[in-house]
């Protein structure tokens, strides 16, 4: 344990010295690559752009779990909360990341509405903390903005600025969350297969670009096969729906860092 704590206290002390943090508000798009499909998007999808929220029609919950880099010291926990109402969809997100040397909680609420039958707008607030013990302890708050527009039944397209306006963790102009801007296509198939692919321009990092698709068999098995660029990665998972519960098994596979195992268990009501 105090092996890997050494270990681990360099990385995340040089991520904060080079400008920015590795945030939770990244999403991993092993979980949210539904986004911009207008058959299996699903309540963690408007993780990735609020205004996929909108395309929920009943209740959901669901939570993640990752062990990065298969290190039991860096759990990676996530939970949504997705309600559809008369007057838009809401969402809500929590999520924490780290270990005993540190850690980053985020909470956030998301709106969304449709401005008319091709046209999606979404909105999230975010309540962040930061914590090093004996280093530092901040928390801040910020706001991202997402908007799709369904050019046809089948093609789905749109944008997501993430911190537009730059929130400082601190007084520290060195220590900041990122802006980043990101745009979005997916293209339905068929009412089983999706593809779709992001290009992510994130402050101080390359442009990177994920592909990824999605196959359902017999609406109950799910299969998701992706990849990003800028750091050569990987992502995959395999899921099943028995009622209304869905398990997903994940994985991620960086070329340094090594794999990522996950778990992702969510729930729906119809209403009746």
């Amino acid at each position: 344990m105090k092996y890997s704590i050494a270990i681990l206290l360099p990385i995340f002390f040089v991520s904060i010295s080079m400008a920015q943090f590795n945030s939770l508000a990244i999403p991993s798009p092993s979980i949210s690559l539904g986004a911009y499909s207008q058959n299996q998007s699903d309540g963690y999808s408007f993780i990735n752009n609020q205004a996929a929220l909108t395309s929920i029609q009943c209740f959901g919950m669901a939570v993640c779990q990752e062990k990065m880099f298969n290190l039991s010291e860096i759990n990676k926990v996530d939970a949504i909360v997705a309600i559809p109402t008369s007057l838009g969809n809401l969402g809500c997100s929590i999520g924490r990341k780290g270990f005993e040397g540190f850690s980053e909680t985020n909470i956030g609420l998301a709106y969304a509405r449709k401005l008319s039958s091709a046209i999606s707008i979404g909105t999230q607030f975010n309540y962040y903390s930061f914590k090093i013990p004996s280093y530092f302890h901040s928390t801040t708050m910020n706001v991202e903005i997402g908007t799709m527009i369904h050019f046809s039944s089948k093609l789905t397209a749109g944008i997501h600025l993430y911190n537009p306006i730059k929130i400082l963790v601190s007084s520290n102009e060195v220590r900041k969350l990122p802006y980043r801007y990101k745009f979005g296509v997916g293209y339905d198939v068929s009412n089983d297969f999706f593809i779709s692919t992001e290009i992510v321009k994130q402050e101080d990092q390359a442009i990177d670009l994920i592909g990824g698709m999605q196959y359902q068999f017999d609406k109950r098995f799910f299969f998701k096969l992706g990849f990003m660029v800028e750091n050569s990665s990987l992502f995959s998972s395999l899921g099943v729906l028995y009622k209304s519960i869905r398990v997903d098994a994940l994985l991620r596979y960086h070329p340094h860092l090594g794999y990522s195992p996950g778990l992702l268990l969510s729930t729906h009501f119809k209403r009746t």
